[in-house]
């Protein structure tokens, strides 16, 4: 069957004619692989789900979520979520994935990257709004640094922590702890410190010290 335009396709996806089933992904995956093939690393879909993913090249990242949003046939003009996930054990250790929907075809496209510790990956602030407080949320909890962002700092933890809290190389305890002076009227930070009285027990009556 020719390719047609893309709401063409979504359209016999809702009403199936007798003779065939058009699959509105199978359609998307050809027609980018026809358009812009140098962007695309390689996909998988998920059947169960029925969710395309797409991995894309770092050189052509922020093109093809360019081409994506203005392209007529596609329209993916909303970004509602990013998620990473960290490999320690990977050398690109952090992966990224996009969540973008088009209203024009009622369809949802996961865009999948990774990024290496000591690297950067393009912002998409300059595309979609919801971008810049997503980028500034992984930022703070994982530390993978988006350039070109307008106002990259934390928006989750404090301006004085230490790290990234959601790698997995982060101490449970932390590297401060935060109090309130009393006398002084102001919050100290200083070094953790863990103190715990050692005591006996009998396994009996856990709640109670035991006497020697």
């Amino acid at each position: 069957m020719q390719l047609m335009n893309a709401r063409y396709f979504f359209l016999c996806s809702l009403f199936l004619l007798p003779s065939e089933v058009i699959n509105l992904n199978f359609f998307l995956m050809k027609r980018l692989f026809l358009l812009c093939p140098r962007f695309i690393n390689y996909f998988f879909f998920n059947s169960a789900t029925n969710q395309l993913y797409i991995c894309v090249k770092s050189a052509y990242f922020l093109s093809f979520f360019t081409f994506l949003k203005n392209f007529f046939e596609f329209y993916y003009n909303s970004l509602v979520d990013i998620c990473a996930v960290d490999f320690p054990e990977r050398s690109s250790r952090f992966s990224l994935f996009y969540n973008l929907v088009s209203v024009f075809l009622n369809h949802r496209l996961f865009i999948y990257s990774c990024v290496a510790e000591t690297s950067a990956i393009p912002s998409l602030s300059s595309l979609y709004f919801s971008a810049n407080c997503l980028e500034r949320e992984i930022w703070d909890l994982f530390g993978i640094f988006f350039f070109k962002h307008p106002d990259l700092r934390r928006i989750l933890t404090d301006y004085g922590f230490d790290g990234f809290a959601l790698r997995k190389d982060f101490p449970l305890t932390g590297y401060v702890e935060v109090r309130f002076e009393e006398s002084n009227k102001y919050i100290i930070y200083e070094p953790v410190e863990l103190s715990q009285e050692y005591r006996f027990f009998d396994f009996q009556t856990p709640w109670r010290p035991f006497s020697v």
